[in-house]
């Protein structure tokens, strides 16, 4: 058999033990059925008795490569993979998925190993031909059952806010309410007290005193001068955007032609890696000690390449026309995120996380919503949600916590510079949130994301108590972009 097939197989029954363990037994009973019966034929197929021979590396769809037993039994290989697991401290759903990959890895190799004496045998090749087609086809099948479930799933969680809503007359008949956001001295504010008192309990905070970190972007003209070769991808906010956050892509320029026309643009140039576009920026870069234990940096991208797109992704930088903004969402994957202000002001406004289901989120769009929280009377025209509000200006750097909805404003022309980041209370919300979209994205397997879910997990067992030391618990400390990328355990 090809290693083509095998991968396609491989895949076809990963992504059908993630919906068992995504909770859609019900909904995903046909997929289930179908993936079992290829399982079942396969291993019909496979030399289940012959003793392990050697190894071998086998070449799959993604360019990478498995290595696997020849001729090892699905039952030995089921064996080694409940070890594996002790090993990995990997327990529950978890070992479940790590146990089929391993099953898949021996029944491949077994079936390779069957079919090697017959590779010139014309008959044997017709075989592996149809059976590749008809495992591309249960992909297929599979596949698209999965993503039919995940949006019924989000359907379901929508009308049942909404239902929630209708059926409680106290809380249809409140109105949302406005609510300063806190500020914080980081002179006055440890560590281990930022993540007590707003990690934890989902709460946003702007931390003043940490401007120095952040002078090489202090100024539009600062980024000019040093960018203004590099292209850039602007984009506007539309009403009647179906993207993420509203914002549509609307062309890609130098960077000295949209600084030239900054004032009374609506262009934004929103969320852009600072890696591409100014890398002489990052030289003196500076992460806060409160965002310096990011999980995302603990988990190295050689993993997945569908995990090196997010992970080194950050730092980005933001700069605004003066009549920009950006439409109601929430960040990807529920990660929390920090931006720091450099130049002009930013309206704006959060939505605590446990409040999500109250608003209107787009059920084919996760992270985007309907609503806006810059309407004239939001008190009276939103749900009953608490709306955290505030400038924030030069010197500001404001923290928005794992799954917040948020939306902003900006006040003239502005300068900022942020990083998504997943703290060790956002781990469980996050692994939720990356599994469902790993499910039904066309750039990545379960196989690919199974050694991410595990590390993130071994990382969070391991690091070390929040205040161990008082250099790390210092809120006024900060660590150079090197050691953040590279943190140590």
């Amino acid at each position: 058999m090809s290693a083509r097939s095998g991968s396609v197989m491989l895949v076809a029954l990963a992504l059908a033990r993630l919906a068992i363990w995504l909770g859609f037994a019900t909904l995903l009973a046909v997929a289930k059925d179908d993936v079992v019966r290829v399982k079942s034929a396969a291993e019909e197929a496979a030399c289940e008795d012959r003793d392990p021979v050697a190894w071998q590396s086998v070449r799959v769809d993604d360019g990478s490569e498995l290595r696997v037993p020849i001729g090892e039994s699905p039952a030995q290989a089921v064996a080694e993979a409940l070890e594996l697991c002790a090993d990995l401290r990997v327990d529950g759903d978890q070992c479940d998925m790590l146990v089929a990959t391993i099953w898949e890895k021996a029944v491949i190799s077994n079936l390779q190993h069957l079919a090697a004496p017959h590779r010139d045998t014309s008959i044997l090749e017709q075989d592996i031909v149809q059976e590749q087609r008809a495992l591309k086809a249960e992909l297929h099948h599979a596949r698209d059952r999965l993503a039919r479930a995940l949006r019924s799933k989000r359907e379901l969680e929508s009308r049942l806010a909404h239902a929630r809503r209708a059926a409680e007359p106290t809380l249809s008949a409140a109105q949302a309410r406005i609510i300063p956001m806190p500020v914080r001295d980081a002179a006055n504010l440890s560590v281990s007290e930022f993540h007590t008192s707003f990690v934890s309990p989902g709460i946003p905070v702007i931390l003043r005193g940490l401007d120095a970190l952040f002078e090489s972007f202090a100024s539009p003209e600062a980024i000019r001068e040093k960018c203004s070769l590099k292209g850039v991808r602007l984009k506007r906010v539309s009403d009647n955007a179906t993207s993420w956050a509203k914002l549509e892509r609307v062309a890609t320029v130098d960077v000295d032609t949209f600084f030239s026309t900054l004032e009374g643009s609506d262009l934004y140039l929103h969320d852009e890696p600072i890696e591409r576009i100014c890398p002489e920026l990052l030289s003196s870069f500076r992460v806060p000690a409160y965002f310096a234990e990011d999980l995302l940096q603990r988990v190295p991208s050689w993993l997945s390449p569908f995990w090196a797109n997010f992970r080194d992704y950050w730092p980005s930088v933001f700069v605004s026309g003066s009549n920009s903004g950006s439409g109601l969402h929430a960040d990807w994957c529920s990660s929390s995120a920090w931006m720091a202000v450099t130049h002009g002001q930013k309206h704006w406004r959060i939505v605590p996380q446990h409040m999500r289901n109250l608003l209107a989120e787009d059920v084919m769009n996760p992270g985007t919503f309907h609503e806006s929280l810059f309407l004239a009377e939001p008190q009276t025209t939103l749900p009953a949600v608490d709306i955290f509000d505030a400038l924030v200006g030069p010197g500001d750097v404001i923290f928005i916590p794992s799954g917040a909805p948020h939306q902003v404003q900006n006040r003239g022309v502005t300068v900022a510079v942020a990083m998504n980041m997943v703290l060790r209370e956002d781990l469980p919300v996050f692994m939720s949130a990356l599994a469902d979209q790993a499910a039904v994205s066309p750039h990545s397997t379960h196989a690919q994301l199974l050694p991410v879910l595990a590390r993130l997990q071994r990382e969070a067992s391991i690091m070390a108590p929040l205040g161990t030391s008082s250099e790390a618990d210092n809120g006024e400390a900060s660590v150079s972009l090197d050691q953040f990328k590279s943190p140590t355990s």
